[in-house]
């Protein structure tokens, strides 16, 4: 479940994707988001940094080849800085991208002043990166199968892999893959993390670590929104209302560092932040009234959004217990008796206040090979469990 004004229906879609945002107390000639990130952030080098808290900053700070489509169902990758999705070979071993011209990035000493490209060499660097070990990529792996990175000229990138690789096209769309400058790099030795220079649609303008974290707009930012929603009312609005304009769509973002979910609500309800995410069982009560958003909140402008997030939540029994633990047809049937028994419906309506959804199979909806017409072997059968403990000796 998240929250989020209107207007935050206008913001930049891959900035901390699925948004909630409160009405801010007055209007400002500067377009502001004013965000949090639930844990600190590490260093902002793309090829270190693993933490879902920086990713979601280096989302916005630097630029992959390709990018998803966050409104598609199931997400689809697209060409972000590539002109068009690669020419592969017919043995799926080279891939050629041709890169746009006139992407630059964002001003930094190291360039002496000179307005500075990117071009094709940045990503076989960049790449090159991730495979060296002296940089200590957690993402190394990932990239093991490249054989040779090449320019072939200023804007077109040839990569050649040792074996195909069905997902090496998602790889390149996560935030480790995204272009660096070998000069700034080279300027600060073992300090590429505290000088983020990308070609993304946003820059850092402030950071007091673990505190503040301020992202301004970047003016050379040559993004433009393209997105192709699936059946989703309120995602075909989004991408009706952003069609072909210039990205980001804020001048500022805000960022401070929230821990604590309490914290946070308390922040979002007193309109110190625009946006909140994944709402807690424990405090959908202070939202939310009959299963629906409070009228109170909503007449200061805050919408509710619902849509299923990528958690799956297990039960596990213990195989040591006294009880239910064992291998023996007795113990077998009464743990089958136990999943028989179980009221999904009732732990979904009382448990999770109507915010979730039974699980039909380990891939939640909008996941790649999720099928929905695919149902749990599972049913709920309490008149089957039933049977199996009396089979079993099992006594009422």
């Amino acid at each position: 479940m998240t929250l989020r004004s209107s207007a935050a229906a206008l913001l930049f879609p891959l900035l901390f994707a699925g948004s909630a945002s409160a009405q801010p107390p007055a209007q400002s000639p500067e377009k502001v988001l004013r965000m949090f990130l639930s844990t600190s952030e590490t260093g902002l080098d793309p090829a270190v940094a693993s933490d879902n808290a920086t990713l979601s900053l280096l989302e916005n700070l630097f630029d992959p080849l390709l990018r998803y489509d966050y409104l598609a169902r199931p997400a689809q990758l697209r060409p972000n800085t590539a002109t068009a999705m690669p020419e592969v070979s017919a043995d799926g071993l080279t891939y050629t991208f041709r890169i746009r011209p006139g992407i630059h990035f964002t001003p930094d000493p190291a360039f002496k002043g000179v307005k500075r490209e990117m071009t094709a060499q940045d990503y076989v660097y960049s790449l090159g990166r991730l495979l060296d070990p002296a940089t200590k990529s957690p993402w190394s792996a990932m990239f093991a199968g490249v054989a040779e990175l090449r320019a072939l000229d200023r804007h077109t990138l040839r990569i050649r892999l040792k074996a195909p690789d069905n997902n090496f096209l998602f790889y390149l769309a996560i935030p480790a893959s995204g272009a660096v400058a070998r000069e700034v790099i080279e300027a600060y030795p073992g300090q590429a993390g505290n000088h983020p220079v990308g070609t993304g649609p946003f820059m850092v303008g402030e950071w007091k670590r673990s505190d503040r974290i301020v992202l301004l707009a970047n003016p050379d930012s040559t993004a433009v929104f393209q997105a192709t929603p699936g059946d989703n009312q309120e995602d075909k609005a989004i991408a009706a209302a952003l069609a072909g304009k210039r990205l980001p769509r804020v001048d500022r973002v805000e960022v401070r560092i929230a821990e604590e979910f309490q914290g946070r609500m308390l922040g979002f309800l007193n309109a110190e932040y625009d946006y909140l995410e994944q709402i807690p069982e424990s405090m959908t009560d202070m939202v939310v009234r009959d299963g629906q958003l409070k009228p109170e909140l909503a007449a200061r402008g805050i919408v509710l959004s619902r849509f299923p997030v990528l958690q799956t939540y297990y039960m596990w029994m213990n195989m040591n217990d006294p009880v239910v633990g064992g291998y023996g047809k007795d113990r077998v049937a009464l743990r089958r008796a136990i999943s028989l028994a179980y009221n999904n419906a009732e732990d979904i309506a009382l448990l999770k206040k109507g915010f979730a959804i039974k699980a039909e199979s380990p891939l939640p909806p909008n996941v790649l090979g999720y099928d929905p017409g695919y149902r749990s072997p599972v049913p709920y059968d309490p008149a089957l469990a039933n049977a199996l403990l009396d089979r079993y000796g099992y006594s009422r």
